[in-house]
């Protein structure tokens, strides 16, 4: 298997991750209603409190899992890591994230009867990357 078409693929997606955190950072920092109907799912999911930790968005806490992510891939693609190591620090990253993810699922879904989806495609680019190290660690 390429590997450079692996970490390629995944630095890809945790750019679109960072955009979709960033957009639901500012959202939650301004609250504004960006790219969402005003009084929908973003803003129903953004003013909950399950969108802050401690006082912290917790989108930004995505992105900084992306950035690690987008690291560890870069530093993959550029042979700086070994590509098994790299893949392996992805797979359990975002495996990790994953979880998280579920939790947050379950509150729009459940608790909030909201769907925020910023979030949701924030997530899905977790689950793309996530199934894509899984995929290629045994392949590289």
């Amino acid at each position: 298997m390429n590997y450079s078409k692996v970490f390629t693929a995944i630095i890809l997606l945790a750019l679109a991750g960072m955009s979709f955190d960033t957009l639901l950072t500012y959202n939650k920092v301004t609250s504004s209603s960006l790219g969402c109907q005003a009084g929908g799912g973003c803003d129903i999911v953004s003013g909950s409190i399950y969108s802050e930790f401690f006082g912290v968005p917790v989108s930004l806490f995505g992105f900084s899992a992306f950035i690690a992510i987008f690291v560890i891939a870069l530093l993959g693609l550029k042979g700086k890591l070994p590509a098994k190591k790299a893949v392996f620090g992805i797979a359990v990253l975002s495996g990790s994230g994953i979880l998280i993810a579920l939790y947050f699922i379950y509150i729009m879904l459940f608790v909030l009867n909201a769907v925020c989806i910023w979030c949701m495609l924030s997530h899905l680019s977790l689950t793309l990357i996530f199934t894509i190290s899984v995929y290629s660690f045994n392949r590289i």
